[in-house]
């Protein structure tokens, strides 16, 4: 009797396919989609701890300008998120209320808040729950910004159309329930929380000397500053405050209290810190002797 022979085969076990890392990617059905509306800041995604969520990139700026047509939007997606609990936040700093929402079998369940609203299985829709926050700048031109917000700088009442400005006003559309720190030249300077209602609230960065620039008055963030002529010890020396442009001889500016700023001497590449306490009193420091001098008048002027 003859036997047919057949080859052993050996069939390998398929290996599971390795699983995507989550990431930022292009909005798609069935990916978590995130709708900001017109906003200029920034977006985290975090664990239930308030962690970053998945290794990488997990924070989205939204555009810096407005884009091309009125109706565009802020918005991106996160693909391969895990089924577990998360949060979307504005600021860095731990947020009176978020957005809170849950992944199970791939679906969304946002829990009720007045941040935003479910779109569907798969979208956070927060365009609708941002308020108003208008900061009097009373003179003030110089750097200052939102630490939770992209760059780059505003420079007084401009804020490259992020913001409306009318004299000496500019009003930005911020999230409520979120402290934003608001930088005045280089460092931070003061916290500042809407409520739902719109109503404010300032108060110092923790960990930030005594004070902060910021007053509020019928719910209106107003600068207090004052108004320092600075001149180089030698009156040809060409010379630089922050990104401003270079140019000889004394200059009148505003400054904000409780704040600090670089003065640069171009001329001889060195630089010293403007610092100015609670009550607008400058001082000047640097590795060597000061090259400028500083005129000011007693205290803030607002």
């Amino acid at each position: 009797m003859i036997r047919a022979a057949y080859p052993l085969v050996l069939v390998a076990a398929a290996s599971a396919p390795a699983r995507a890392e989550p990431a930022l990617c292009p909005t798609a059905p069935s990916t978590l989609a995130f709708d900001l509306g017109s906003y200029h800041g920034s977006a985290w995604i975090t664990d239930a701890d308030g962690r970053a969520a998945f290794a990488g990139g997990t924070r989205f700026d939204c555009p810096a300008s407005t884009g091309l047509h009125a109706w565009q939007s802020c918005n991106f997606s996160v693909c391969d998120l895990p089924d577990g609990d998360y949060g979307l936040r504005f600021s860095r700093m731990k947020p009176p209320a978020e957005i809170a929402f849950t992944l199970s079998g791939g679906k969304l369940r946002l829990a009720p808040t007045e941040l935003a609203v479910q779109a569907g299985n798969y979208g956070i829709d927060a365009t609708g729950s941002r308020v108003a926050v208008t900061f009097d700048l009373r003179g003030y031109d110089l750097p200052w910004s939102l630490e939770a917000w992209p760059p780059p700088a505003f420079h007084g009442t401009d804020t490259g159309h992020r913001g409306q400005a009318e004299g000496t006003i500019v009003t930005l559309s911020l999230y409520p329930a979120t402290p934003y720190a608001v930088r005045f030249g280089d460092r931070p300077g003061a916290v500042v929380t809407a409520g739902f209602d719109g109503a404010l609230h300032v108060a110092p960065l923790a960990g930030s000397p005594p004070g902060h620039p910021l007053r509020l008055q019928d719910n209106r963030l107003i600068l207090r500053t004052a108004q320092l002529t600075i001149a180089p010890l030698s009156a040809d020396t060409t010379w630089h405050i922050a990104d401003t442009s270079p140019a000889p001889g004394p200059r009148t500016l505003v400054f904000a209290a409780s704040s600090s700023i670089r003065v640069s001497d171009d001329q001889h590449a060195t630089s010293e810190t403007l610092t100015l306490d609670d009550e607008c009193h400058p001082t000047l420091s640097g590795a060597g002797p000061s090259g400028f001098t500083v005129t000011a008048p007693l205290g803030c002027s607002h």
